[in-house]
């Protein structure tokens, strides 16, 4: 037996170190130091051993005998030889350690609870300054390291204001290297280094082997009242690693995010301090402090959280008490041991003045990933069915206690006797700056200053302004700041929402709406179509005018297409892609000249999503062919950038998000378009041919007559029409029941983007006419999808075009290239017959190729330099600087100008495979439930 001090006794008592072996949970204690053991067998557990380099979880742990041994560095013995070696304590003092843990003296046969994490070193104010400039170094590491922001954005925690205002941080490996080094005529025993590693042992950042404590987390610090920090808590960014959540050394310190309850100190009197308890009426209480951090993005900012199910301290317990909450909830995982948690944790706060509720998740879900699956809403939902009021009155979003009014140049935030003129606020991504000014009662004293509120020491020297303006705790107006942000954000919203079109302020005529709803019940609708965008001006050309609507028309969709027209200069590109978007609703059109490299990716976050994206010309645009390929393939831009804070003068990294989906129009007269921009492009080709040249010749002069001016007159009335039936579409999703019956050439391996093109094109078509399909609700999981079913009927109109459209991505040859190589041919067979020799032996000059066929000289050397690099034609040097010659190298078989195969089922066959299989194939589907669609409840066209 040895002498201990007992907590509150006489300080003599003497320790029985069999029963102390025997009672301890040797499990508990490994797991309370954050290891995590793994059955091995039947019997025993194993972990990594914490006493050497172990990457084979050499520890084993044989529960039956209390007793532990590693088979890597052959250490072992009880729950004491364990906490000696891992503290790097005497034998004596890991004994006394567990004893007092135990709450007193260890008699045979009383029970002893696990031991707790033991005391940490006391913490002096050198190492308070070395620990707070450790939390420091982490955060600025957070904005250096990627690895950290990435584990977060896939929790779901992505706002910049919630890394700045807690000083989340990362650990990356190099706190070592930013330790002064020692002096090299330094006479005391230990250096200046010295001094440093044995101080960040002593407070937890390094352990007793001079290994990084949180190398690989994302380390979340937990402030003091003072603003010191008090504990960390860090979360591993790899799931694979066997400890995932660390702890400094010692017990547990500190509440996350207790400025949001804490009660502010008042020498108002009594009166005044019932008066400031109502301000915390009800504090979300969570599992982990990820779990409280979603919760605040998602706007709940009086959420804290416990260390674990089983982590509720006393600090937790007197803040509660203390702050005098009226209700306090708990959003507990939803799994057995978030349930044991919530009935363990009732009876802890049982004795506090307060209504106690508990929110119910579903089965396997936390906070974090229910809101990264649903929306704060949803959440809010939950959390009104768990305190019995409508979902509608549960705001306790801060904004609840105070009085918000607006003024003519910002708002006015009053709490309790403190008011808050909020002026010229403006914000983007990461950012939100006011003017701020903090008026006394009396208003005859004021203290005004422009606040960054995403920067902390901007908004800390402020709140230390305000407060003694107000003779307040410095956390009260900390709190107010929290208030502040919140109402400022929502003001920044509502001003960029004002900014933009204003989708409810387009103006629908009657007479529009009904002739949309007639037009879109049409059975020619692509036939009628057509018509209507040769009323606008555009002649011929039926295949691109679709494939242009139908890309127009797909940017409702999850998937849209892309259209990049190719013809020579002056031959009608832009005439296409300019009349055809004449029939787009205005709100839904982004036309641009020119782009440049990162123009797109510094876009509002909604600004492009299920818009259409025009580019008059890819010259236009060439530095930001990554951004418009990237945008086409993964539907979003996301680009990270460093900044110079304002505030503080530190680089901090920024992220701005740009979402689609998003349809995509360029033109271009280069048939050399590359590789990686065309294989996402549906190609359209503009016929160059003589006979089409005739049919736009004759509309030009029709325009001059009577005639034109009546269709002239007629094209606003269309293109109105044809917005209406736009608006008038929903962003249903598309599916094909026909889907695996389909074929597509798989000879080439630009096949593996074309078929995404081709299928997407019969969800265009499918899409397009809706309004005759019935649309059908799938539900799954709790969430539902309103769908409607390809049919027969649009995957032979979508056939038709992509024997057209796609037929071109399996020539090398551009459209006007593979023309020119057709009109050449015949030239040569020509002349041929005329010398009476070979076609191979017939030379040419470009000039006489120009006069034969009548093309621009643009338009031969262009094109014409494509067939000499692809070897259709050869390029003969003239003697003594004579003018080159060219001689046809192509003999013309097998390819003979049409369309190339691509492979695709016939109707017929579809139709037969389909009623083998039991498929339904009623092609009268397009007209089904058109009554319920179009008669049923109107849409708000002018919401759309």
């Amino acid at each position: 037996m040895i002498a201990s001090r007992r907590p509150g006794g006489n300080g003599k008592g003497q320790i029985d170190l069999k029963a102390l072996k025997a009672s301890v949970d040797l499990l508990a204690l490994a797991r309370s130091r954050g290891h995590e053991p793994r059955r091995h067998g039947t019997e025993k557990w194993a972990m990594r051993c914490p006493f050497h380099d172990d990457t084979e979880a050499s520890l084993v742990i044989t529960p039956a005998r209390n007793l532990w041994h590693c088979f890597g560095c052959d250490k072992g013995g009880s729950a004491i030889d364990f906490v000696a070696l891992a503290d790097g304590i005497t034998t004596g003092a890991a004994i006394r350690l567990l004893a007092e843990a135990s709450g007193g003296l260890i008699r045979p046969g009383a029970a002893v609870a696990a031991a707790a994490p033991p005391a940490a070193a006391p913490i002096t104010p050198a190492r308070q300054k070395l620990l707070n400039k450790a939390a420091e170094f982490y955060h600025k590491a957070f904005f250096a390291a990627p690895e950290g922001r990435a584990y977060l954005r896939g929790r779901g925690l992505t706002d910049a204001a919630f890394y700045e205002t807690f000083k989340v941080g990362y650990a990356d490996g190099t706190i070592l290297d930013a330790i002064p080094p020692a002096c090299p005529g330094e006479a005391s025993e230990r250096s200046r280094e010295g001094d440093v590693l044995d101080d960040l042992k002593a407070v937890g950042i390094l352990d007793a082997q001079g290994r990084e404590h949180f190398r690989d987390c994302v380390v979340f610090p937990i402030f003091d009242r003072s603003g010191d920090v008090a504990g960390m808590y860090g979360r591993k960014v790899h799931d694979n690693a066997k400890v995932k959540h660390l702890y400094l050394a010692g017990p547990h310190r500190g509440v996350w995010n207790a400025a949001a309850v804490r009660m502010p100190t008042s020498t108002a009197g009594e009166g005044d301090r019932a008066h400031a308890q109502a301000s915390f009426c009800t504090v979300l209480l969570t599992e982990s402090i990820i779990d409280a951090a979603a919760l605040w993005q998602a706007g709940w900012r009086h959420a804290i959280p416990c260390y674990g199910t089983n982590g509720l301290t006393p600090e937790h317990v007197a803040l509660l008490r203390d702050s005098h909450v009226e209700r306090i909830v708990l959003v507990m995982d939803g799994d057995d041991a978030g349930r044991r948690a919530v009935e363990a944790i009732r009876k802890k706060l049982d004795f506090l003045d307060a209504d106690i509720r508990a929110v119910t998740l579903p089965e396997g879900e936390d906070p974090a990933s229910y809101l990264l699956t649903h929306s704060a809403e949803e959440f809010g939902k939950l959390l009104a069915a768990a305190c019995d009021t409508p979902a509608a009155t549960q705001d306790n979003k801060l904004l609840a206690d105070a009085t918000i009014a607006a003024t003519a140049n910002g708002f006015r935030l009053t709490v309790e006797d403190r008011t808050y003129e909020v002026l010229n606020a403006e914000g983007g991504p990461g950012k939100v700056r006011a003017t701020l000014k903090a008026l006394t009662r009396d208003r005859l004293r004021f203290h005004i200053d422009t606040v960054d509120l995403y920067a902390a020491r901007s908004r800390k020297t402020f709140a230390a302004d305000a407060a003694r303006l107000y003779g307040a705790d410095a956390d009260a107006v900390a709190l107010d700041l929290n208030r502040i942000i919140e109402a400022a954000e929502r003001h920044v919203r509502a001003d960029h929402a004002a900014a933009l079109p204003d989708k409810a302020a387009v103006t629908v005529s009657p007479e529009a709406e009904k002739e949309a709803r007639a037009f879109a019940r049409r059975p020619d609708l692509l036939e009628a179509i057509a018509r209507d965008v040769e009323r606008c001006g555009y002649v011929g050309e039926r295949a691109n005018v679709l494939a242009a609507y139908l890309t127009m028309t797909s940017r409702k969709m999850l998937e849209p297409l892309a259209l990049l027209i190719l013809s020579g200069s002056g031959a009608g590109k832009s005439a296409l892609q300019n009349t055809v978007l004449s029939l787009c609703p205005e709100e839904d059109l982004v036309k641009l000249t020119s782009l440049t490299e990162r123009a797109l990716f510094y876009k509002d976050e909604h600004s492009l999503k299920h818009k259409v994206l025009a580019l008059e010309e890819v010259a236009g645009g060439a530095d930001a062919a990554y951004a418009i390929r990237s945008l086409i393939s993964q539907g979003e831009l996301v680009i990270e950038s460093t900044v110079k804070d304002p505030a503080t003068g530190r680089m901090t990294t920024m992220q701005n998000k740009v979402s689609g989906p998003t349809a995509v129009f360029e033109t271009t007269t280069n048939p050399n378009v590359d590789p990686e921009t065309r294989s996402r492009f549906m190609l359209a080709s503009i016929d160059e041919s003589r006979e089409q040249t005739r049919k736009i010749l004759d509309a030009q002069r029709k325009a001059r007559t009577v005639e034109g001016l009546r269709l002239r007159l007629q094209r606003d009335a269309i293109r109105e029409k044809q917005r209406a039936f736009q608006r008038l579409l929903r962003p249903l999703d598309v599916r094909n029941p026909y889907g695996e019956l389909l074929t597509y050439t798989d000879d080439r391996l630009l096949m593996r983007r074309d078929n995404p093109k081709y299928l997407a094109l019969i969800d265009a078509v499918a899409f397009l006419h809706q309004t005759q399909k019935p649309v059908k609700r799938l539900s799954v999981a709790g969430r539902a999808v309103e769908y409607i079913e390809v049919s027969l009927r649009d995957i032979g109109l979508a056939n038709e075009l992509a024997a057209e459209l796609l037929g071109r991505s399996l020539d090398e040859l551009s459209g006007p290239s593979r023309r020119l190589l057709q009109l050449t041919e015949q030239m040569v067979n020509e002349w041929a017959q005329t010398q009476k020799v070979e076609p191979g032996q017939v030379e040419f000059t470009r000039r006489q190729l120009r006069e034969h066929i009548r093309w621009s000289d643009y338009q031969v050397r262009t094109h014409l330099a494509q067939l000499v690099e692809l070897e259709y034609v050869a390029a003969v040097s003239g003697r003594f600087g004579q003018q080159y010659q060219y001689r046809l190298l192509w003999d013309g078989r097998g390819r003979d100008g049409g369309p190339f195969m691509l492979g695709l089922k016939s109707i017929e066959e579809l139709r037969r495979e389909a009623a083998l299989l039991g498929i339904a194939t009623d092609d009268g589907a397009n007209l089904a439930g058109s009554k319920t669609n179009l008669e049923g409840e109107k849409p708000n066209l002018a919401a759309r």
